[in-house]
């Protein structure tokens, strides 16, 4: 059988990617220190923002909404491929301020 996904599910799964990768992005990118200090979640309006952007896109996904913008809901197993790919750049800006701050040129 065919081990790739479709088109809808592949396009749900891009789009999740790029939602979550730039709202864990967000939070790394608002200091130079390391992501999990405790100023963590001071900015309460980020927070906000990133709630309802979450909760905005499970809505889509979740609801007939999705029809309108041909995603599709996703199952676990998809949620499992599709985080690792958003903590991507979570991982590589924490590396590089790691760098910055303890590798001496």
């Amino acid at each position: 059988g065919n081990n790739f996904y479709g088109l809808e599910i592949s396009r749900t799964m891009v789009l999740t990617v790029g939602l979550l990768f730039e709202i864990v992005f967000v939070y790394s990118c608002r200091t130079d220190n390391f992501i999990l200090n405790k100023e963590f979640f001071k900015n309460k309006y980020v927070n906000y923002a990133v709630v309802i952007s979450i909760a905005a896109h499970l809505v889509l996904l979740y609801t007939h909404l999705g029809v309108l913008f041909g995603v599709v809901p996703l199952n676990i197993k998809q949620w499992l491929i599709v985080i690792p790919f958003a903590l991507s750049g979570l991982i590589l800006v924490e590396a590089w301020k790691f760098g910055k701050k303890y590798i001496k040129k």
